[in-house]
């Protein structure tokens, strides 16, 4: 996921890598925290953010396969 860990960074970076840890750790517990890339899952994401990424992730891998 190195989207998603770049922008964790900055925001480590930004806000304090104790409060966005926290809120990452808070968020995992609760369900407020989750990330979705490239088919990899962190957290609970509600269905219908799942089905998007799958959606996503299959139209990728058919560009990917036309282009071949």
């Amino acid at each position: 996921m190195p989207e998603i860990a770049a922008w964790i960074e900055e925001l480590r970076a930004s806000l304090g890598a104790e409060m966005i840890d926290k809120a990452m750790r808070n968020g995992l517990k609760n369900g407020g925290f989750w990330a979705i890339e490239d088919g990899f899952v962190v957290g609970q994401p509600p269905p219908d953010a799942i089905r998007r990424a799958q959606e996503d992730l299959d139209m990728r891998e058919r560009a990917d396969r036309d282009a071949a």
